[in-house]
């Protein structure tokens, strides 16, 4: 059940109230894996700084965003919509149009600024709407296939380029960030067959977890199979691709 939050008359024991109702996650109108997951992502863009970067209306997708007030003014509206729906979702209170206004922020914010556009940051949107449109009682099939497509489309993307195919666009990205280390490594195997192999892992990991994702088999190794890739790529890259990693 949720925490009660009535008034004890001490604000010591009132904030641990609520702070236990932020970290509490049954008793809602959402499942609690959904729940979970919707404040983990929404937590991350708070204190990563991406709610500071929503957008202030330039060059918008929509011309119609030209005409909400000066940019300033619009960028804290953002800001302070995403954050009413955040305390809301954190305190267990509506939780499920929360999520929907929170994942509506940053499509809004998509909208009305191309500069502002980062497929992260779409998704990020995605999966907050749609956990919030779950149906409780369901098997979250869209939240599912939201993901098959997201990695079936990465791989895709990846398949028709041949700058990926032939190992050149990895072992140009990997060169550039480990400038040093990376030529006397890929040396050892002799020119882009490192960067091949490891292009071609990508994309094979990528289509095994768009299938099987599909497929609804294995699903548990497959989260670990995820969560293994995307760690693996923040510490290579030393980047966590916006809000992918925590998404």
């Amino acid at each position: 059940m949720a925490t009660d939050l009535t008034w004890t008359g001490s604000p010591g024991r009132y904030a641990w109230a609520l702070l236990g109702r932020a970290f509490s996650i049954r008793g809602t109108a959402m499942r609690p894996n959904i729940l979970l997951m919707a404040k983990l992502v929404t937590l991350d863009f708070i204190f990563s700084g991406q709610i500071a970067m929503l957008s202030r209306h330039f060059v918008p997708f929509i011309g119609f965003f030209r005409h909400l007030g000066s940019p300033s003014a619009f960028h804290l509206a953002l800001m302070l919509i995403f954050l009413v729906a955040a305390a809301s979702l954190f305190l267990n209170s509506h939780v499920r149009v929360a999520c929907v206004v929170l994942g509506m922020v940053v499509v809004v914010s998509i909208a009305s600024s191309m500069k502002y556009y980062e497929n992260n940051r779409e998704y990020t949107a995605l999966i907050l709407v749609l956990a919030g449109l779950d149906d409780p009682d369901g098997d979250s099939w869209v939240l599912r296939w939201q993901v098959v497509l997201l990695y079936f489309a990465a791989a895709l993307n990846k398949v028709l380029l041949a700058e990926w195919r032939d190992g050149y666009f990895f072992q140009a990205w990997m060169g550039y960030l480990h400038h040093a280390a990376w030529p006397k490594v890929a040396g050892l195997f002799g020119g882009r067959v490192l960067g091949a192999l490891l292009a071609w892992a990508a994309i094979v990991t990528e289509f095994v977890m768009s299938i099987g994702f599909a497929l609804r088999r294995h699903i548990p190794v497959l989260i670990w199979v995820g969560v293994a890739y995307h760690t693996s790529l923040v510490l290579v890259m030393n980047r966590g691709f916006g809000m992918f990693w925590i998404a």
